[in-house]
Formats: C-alpha cells, structure tokens, sequence
C-alpha cells in the first residue's frame, strides 16, 4: 500500500526507499516537521514507534511542560498502573494494566501522541478495552461522560425490557441516581422487577 504524504506524528512520508532490517521490510523517506529526514520500515510508521526525530515539542523543566496538564496526565497514569501506595492501583496495577514501552519512560512521544490524536482540555484519556494497558492503539482521548460508559464499575438496571445504565435510567424517571439506586435495592429485596417499582413511585415518566 502506498502512504506517500500520510502523515504519522510529525513525520511526513516523501516516498518509498528500498528495503530496511533483516526482514527487509518496505522502507520510506520521511521528513520531519523540522526538516531532518530518516528512512523507515511501514510497521515501525503505523504502530507509533516513532512520532518524531527528537525535536517534538520538549518535556524537560527549561520549557515548562512539567507543569503542563498532560505532564500531570501522564504522571497519573504511571501511578495508578506501578506504585502500589496509590489508590487506585488495585484497579490498574494490580489487574495487569501497564504503560507501553513507547510511554512509560518517554512523557515527550505520550505529549506528541495526545496533541495529533485529538487532545484539548477537559477531555480524558480513555482506554478503549479496560483489559489492556496504555498504548496508542488502545487510547483515545474523549469525554467525561463518554469515558463514564466504558467502566467496570458502571451499574445497570432491566427497566422496561432494557439492560440500561441507572444513569439513564433517572434521565428518564426525572430523579436522582440515589433514587435509582435504592429502587434497585427495593426491587431485590422485595423480589420485584425493577420496572414495577420504577413505574409505582414514578407512574408517568417525564418527557425526556
């Protein structure tokens, strides 16, 4: 397949150029967005091995990205997946979740990954499969609310015939997600459908 122009980070792909590595695979020129110029096999481009020739945005004191929002992202995200005294390691961690090479010593290409991949502020990193670890075949960047979907710890309720989020389920009861909550709790110990006790405490659901 032919990438001449595609672009992949700050690389740009001039043209085909040979073979590389013992396994001669296609190589490319590329050209970064500073000028310098390298030869790259297909695999290494696609897969993200490298974004730029070091020139990428720096991650170093001097330039002040370690105050930088994603500095502090990806400071997090090392945490919850290799310090044990964190919080939250029992969910990442302890499960297995790790940081790909790429990542985990490098804040530079994380930076430049997030800022080609659809970054800005308020967005959150979000891990497309909850069983596999940090990568960029694995992340996107996306909304709270979105992120919020794709949990282990998201609750559900069958309500009126549906596998539904409790969260949704009170958008259309027009209450709280305690409410839902402790209805599901009635519906259990009182051996009732969810639905039955929804419709006796809210007999007309609000227009949504």
């Amino acid at each position: 397949m032919d990438i001449t122009g595609e672009t992949f980070g700050l690389w740009t792909v001039l043209r085909k150029d040979g073979t590389i590595g013992t396994q001669r695979q296609r190589a490319w020129l590329i050209k970064c967005a500073c000028g310098k110029t390298r030869r790259m096999s297909s695999g290494n481009l696609r897969n993200g091995t490298s974004q730029s020739c070091g020139c990428g945005p720096k991650n170093n004191m001097k330039h002040g990205l370690t105050d930088h929002i994603l500095h502090k992202a990806w400071r997090n995200m090392k945490s919850r997946c290799y310090n044990q005294n964190n919080r939250d390691y029992k969910y990442y961690g302890l499960r297995g979740i790790r940081l790909c090479r790429e990542w985990r010593g490098n804040f530079k290409s994380f930076y430049i990954w997030s800022t080609t991949h659809g970054w800005r502020p308020g967005l959150t990193l979000d891990r497309k499969d909850n069983n596999r670890g940090y990568s960029p075949e694995n992340c996107q960047w996306t909304t709270r609310l979105a992120q919020s979907r794709n949990t282990r710890a998201n609750k559900y309720v069958v309500f009126r015939r549906r596998r539904i989020l409790m969260s949704d389920a009170a958008k259309v009861l027009g209450c709280s997600f305690g409410t839902v909550r402790r209805m599901q709790e009635i519906s259990e110990e009182t051996n009732q459908y969810f639905t039955s006790v929804a419709n006796k405490l809210y007999p007309v659901a609000p227009a949504q």
